[in-house]
């Protein structure tokens, strides 16, 4: 198990290295950046299978939520809100001593993450949260906000106008020319023009004119659709790089406020021909209480198999150094993972989590099943 991840791991970025120039992979750098915005809200079941192998241990967790999604991005700027409530009840049985014993929990959660970044040609500075809520049974309610600021180098750039018109002419079966992609991104990028001189009639001149663009003027209805509904989205499209410095720090949880965290990050995103995306990223959190500090790394590779369905696996892994507690081994694993919108709005998710915690000689295996439904 030990050197079966690690050997994924180099495997994985000697692929990407060797093919990251790929058929078709120019198209998306070939689009200025996009503006646009979304919101999303959905029911998730949370995970309504979510079952957990640790030794002779397990563990099952059932539970539900509600999200709500915000991103906006333009010229020289993006926005993003996560908001989410959640409960879950949590069993957890162990082996001792040939004795099974069974520990019952409940909670309930408000986690909110929050940030904003300003761009000013290659430099850019930025700010992130997170706020936390928790209840447990038996238990004191608990608060934990964590902001961060920082400036940083470059920029990753959401290529969703050109990915909606792909879908869009590959749903129709039109032939995929390169001018004809970028005509119908750049008038998808012109949406809040049209919302702005037409007012009350936009979606119909809007589309309309999406569909005489791609020689289909009778198609106006479904071309809002494909372009319009939650099934169409599977894995977004990214591009660039971007290297981070910072400062971290959490309050309101701790008795004795710590003097918080330097924090570096470096994260480089790639499209892989037309289905295909690459993320790689790094983070290290230096301590300034003491000399502590850790290192995070992660590698993901998507596929979309159809524009209803995607799978994806991804390598982690992290360490912490000079730590009061010794903890001499890494942290890591690897998760295998697959979307599939069932219907309309409603999304499956299949996981599959193996990895090794520094705390226990014992890998974790997690089966899970998510469900959700969008109420747009």
């Amino acid at each position: 198990m030990k050197k079966t991840i690690p050997l994924l791991f180099i495997i994985l970025l000697f692929i990407f290295s060797s093919f990251c120039f790929a058929l078709n992979s120019s198209i998306w750098y070939k689009f200025p950046i996009p503006e646009y915005s979304y919101s999303h809200a959905y029911l998730s079941s949370g995970r309504i299978l979510d079952w957990v192998l640790h030794g002779k241990n397990s563990e099952l967790n059932v539970g539900g939520a509600v999200v709500y999604d915000l991103f906006c991005q333009k010229e020289k700027s993006t926005v993003y809100y996560n908001g989410v409530i959640s409960g879950v009840w949590n069993r957890v049985e162990r082996e001792h001593n040939n004795e099974t014993y069974k520990t019952d929990r409940k909670s309930l959660k408000n986690s909110n993450r929050f940030g904003a970044t300003r761009y000013f040609d290659l430099i850019n500075v930025w700010g992130n949260g997170k706020f936390d809520i928790i209840a447990q049974n038996e238990g004191e309610c608990s608060n934990e906000l964590q902001l961060e600021v920082g400036a940083g180098l470059g920029r990753i750039i959401r290529c969703t106008s050109v990915n909606k018109a792909i879908q869009l002419l590959q749903e129709f079966d039109i032939r995929l020319d390169e001018k004809l992609i970028l005509g119908v991104a750049d008038l998808i990028d012109k949406i809040s023009v049209y919302k702005k001189q037409y007012r009350d009639t936009w979606q119909e001149v809007f589309y309309q004119e999406i569909a005489e663009m791609i020689e289909k003027p009778e198609q106006g209805l479904k071309v809002r659709r494909i372009l319009t509904s939650i099934i169409y989205v599977t894995f977004s499209r990214s591009r660039g790089w971007e290297v981070k410095i910072g400062y971290m720090n959490s309050f309101f949880y701790l008795a004795d406020q710590p003097r918080g965290y330097v924090t570096i990050q470096a994260e480089y995103v790639l499209p892989w021909g037309l289905n295909k995306q690459i993320n790689l990223g790094t983070r290290c959190n230096r301590k300034l209480d003491d000399e502590s500090y850790s290192i995070y790394i992660n590698a993901e590779f998507d596929i979309e198999h159809k524009y209803t369905w995607g799978s994806y696996i991804r390598l982690f892994a992290s360490k912490e150094f000079n730590t009061n507690g010794e903890r001499g081994n890494a942290d890591y694993g690897v998760r295998i993972g697959s979307k599939k919108n069932i219907f309309d709005k409603l999304v499956s998710s299949l996981i599959l989590d193996i990895y090794k915690s520094s705390y226990s000689s014992d890998p974790y295996f997690n089966l899970s099943l998510v469900l959700k439904y969008y109420l747009w």
